[in-house]
C-alpha cells in the first residue's frame, strides 16, 4: 500500500492496460490494488503466489481475523477485477494484466448488506462476545464479563 508499482501502473497507463481494464469494469487503477501488486509478485516473487490461498486487502486480512470469513467488500474487488453489475471478476480484465493464472486468489465478493459477526476467537481477542453484531437483531454488543 506504498508507491512501489507507481512505475508499473504508468506503464499500465501508458500501454492502455489501464483503459481496456476501465472498459471492462470501470475502474482504474492505483498502485495499492490487486493489478500491479500481483504483477509484481508474479515477475519477482512467483514463489510468495504459489504459496498464497488468497490476495486481500489490509481490512480484509483484518475482518478475517476477527470473524473467520475470507471475503472482501465489493467496492474494494473492483479495484480493477470485479464487474460491478455481475458481481463476478472480469477475465478479460484480468487477462489485460496478464493476471489470468491468479484469478483463483481473488476472494469472492460479500453479498450486498453483509455484517460479518466476530468468531470465538475473533470476540476473544477484542473481548466481546461471539457472533457479535448478532444477526439475530442484537445491535449493540457489550464487552464480555
Amino acid at each position: 500500500m506504498d508507491g512501489r508499482a507507481s512505475d508499473l501502473v504508468a506503464a499500465l497507463l501508458e500501454n492502455g492496460t489501464v483503459q481496456e481494464v476501465y472498459g471492462h469494469t470501470g475502474s482504474g487503477m492505483f498502485p495499492g490494488c490487486h493489478a500491479p501488486l500481483l504483477a509484481h509478485l508474479q515477475e519477482h516473487e512467483p514463489q510468495t503466489l504459489r504459496r498464497a490461498a488468497t490476495a486481500g486487502y489490509c481490512v480484509d486480512a483484518v475482518a478475517q481475523r476477527l470473524t473467520g470469513r475470507v471475503s472482501v467488500d465489493a467496492s474494494d474487488a473492483t479495484l480493477p477485477f470485479l464487474d460491478p453489475v455481475s458481481r463476478t471478476y472480469a477475465p478479460k480484465a484480468l487477462a489485460a494484466c496478464g493476471l489470468e493464472a491468479q484469478a483463483h486468489l481473488l476472494p469472492a465478493p460479500a453479498a450486498p448488506g453483509t455484517v460479518l459477526a466476530l468468531d470465538a476467537h475473533g470476540a476473544g481477542l477484542l473481548g466481546l462476545p461471539p457472533d457479535c453484531p448478532s444477526p439475530r437483531g442484537r445491535t449493540t454488543c457489550q464487552p464480555a464479563r
